[in-house]
């Protein structure tokens, strides 16, 4: 099996930024390196990036402007890259380090927003170190390199990689977060982890539900390991054993009820906004879950959950129609933050306007037309979105109308953003980035800042003057 290691670092830990460099290490399953391809993306024209995103990466924004590639350019690159390993050597597996939540969705995110499908028919795999690491700790608790770690008041056992890769020696120093030593760096310790524990890293399935399918029950109950994060007053432990009621369990998916978090809830809060929140969806592609056939009897809180699940609608309705499930959690949040909502059908349609207007830059309004007449379902308004931001960026010089309604609700009103945006609005980073470059306490953070500090007053004085 071919192996294709990968790390990125990006603008924001939302998908509503961008990657700046990328590093890609293709294997055989013995971990002997084949190829590698690696390199730097400039920000685009309406991207702006988080401060803390920049310390962590130590990237010299300004520097990456004269040096970087177009993300328009970039995105072909890795599609290419890709595409040609899995010509060369057959099915292919993606490997990073919390990737599975992390890197592949900025990967996913970038290829879309240019109309370039992202799945390969199936031959593009993926495998998260992180989902393994924790898999081996579980299964030999007295063996793994347990690291305890305290942070907003929590205690627990830490899987950073920068944590795990000191405490077995392969890093003496603070991670680099370059993108291409990360990725090395992951190669040693799937190497290391390989030889202590006598397992394959190829050989390893993060989701596996088999131990529960022989049972009689048509809903089974199903525990698993794990990790714990210990309150002030708790004693922390390597890992706890949770447990899940199966509403549904499909090739694609898995409907599952949280009975710890359903236990906590009063009969008066037995809202369906509140059952829907001790839903957990697992996906077999992505998802850690190894499940253990259980019996709650023992436990006098959980043991009369089932029986109330059964009898519950809105619990029987979603076994029933598990797919209403996806209906149920929408929300309206940019397209960015879920790109998939495009849909399979409009992928290539969007690379035909984006490609189009990339050959032409003055055929915008006539393709947007023709976008706006063809309109007929929401995705197809998702479609314009995306058309639109290429629009904003690669324009030479685009309608200041139309950059205020990316620039407002981005970074002045946050409306963009999932979750509480506050932290994201440009004056509040902006500021931010003032109090570091008074207080930094690494002087080699200086000229990281002082070139940031330069991008962010470039970018104040370029657009948002001009529209707050």
């Amino acid at each position: 099996m071919t192996l294709i290691f990968y790390d990125f670092e990006t603008s924001s830990r939302y998908l509503v930024g961008q990657i700046l460099t990328y590093a890609f290490v293709v294997t055989d399953e013995h971990l002997n390196p084949i190829q590698s391809f690696s390199g730097r993306i400039k920000l685009n024209r309406m991207q702006c990036p988080e401060v803390d995103a920049v310390l962590t990466n130590k990237l010299d924004i300004m520097h990456l402007q004269q040096t970087g590639k177009s993300e328009y350019e970039t995105a072909h690159e890795i599609f290419s890259f890709l595409q040609n390993c899995i010509s060369t050597y057959g099915i292919c597996t993606l490997v990073g380090f919390n990737s599975n939540t992390f890197d592949l969705s900025f990967l996913r995110t970038l290829l879309i927003r240019y109309g370039i499908n992202p799945y390969f028919m199936g031959k593009l795999k993926n495998k998260d170190i992180l989902h393994w690491a924790q898999s081996l700790a579980f299964s030999y608790p007295e063996e793994f390199p347990w690291v305890l770690t305290e942070k907003n008041d929590k205690a627990y056992y830490s899987f950073r990689l920068e944590d795990l890769t000191q405490s077995l020696g392969l890093l003496n120093e603070a991670q680099s977060h370059d993108a291409l030593e990360d990725v090395q760096l992951t190669i040693k310790l799937v190497y290391f982890l390989e030889q202590r524990f006598q397992q394959k890293l190829v050989d390893f399935i993060a989701f596996d539900i088999s131990a529960c399918l022989p049972s009689q029950e048509k809903h089974p109950i199903m525990g698993f390991k794990s990790r714990h994060f210990a309150e002030k007053s708790e004693t922390p432990k390597k890992f706890i054993h949770r447990y899940y009621y199966c509403l549904s369990r499909e090739k694609n998916m898995l409907l599952a009820v949280d009975l710890e978090r359903l236990a906590l809830l009063s009969s008066e809060e037995f809202s369906d906004e509140n059952l829907l929140k001790t839903i957990r969806y697992l996906n077999p592609n992505k998802h850690f879950f190894i499940a253990e056939s259980s019996d709650i009897s023992f436990d006098s809180k959980l043991s009369s959950l089932p029986s109330m699940i059964d009898e519950n609608s809105f619990y029987r309705s979603l076994a029933e129609q598990p797919s209403s499930y996806f209906t149920l959690i929408k929300k309206d949040w940019d397209i960015d933050y879920q790109i998939h909502e495009l849909g399979f059908e409009r992928i290539d349609q969007l690379r035909s306007y984006v490609d189009r207007f990339m050959a032409h830059k003055n055929s915008y309004p006539s393709l947007l037309r023709e976008l706006l007449t063809k309109r007929k379902h929401e995705k197809d308004t998702y479609l314009i979105q995306l058309f639109n931001r290429v629009y904003l960026n690669y324009h030479p010089d685009p309608d200041p109308a139309l950059s205020a309604r990316y620039l407002i609700p981005r970074y002045q009103t946050g409306s963009m953003y999932k979750g509480d945006p506050q932290e994201n609005f440009f004056q509040q980073q902006f500021d931010y980035l003032n109090s570091c470059l008074e207080n930094h306490e690494l002087e080699t953070d200086l000229p990281i800042l002082q070139s940031l500090h330069q991008y962010y007053s470039e970018f104040q004085q370029q657009f948002l003057k001009k529209i707050f």
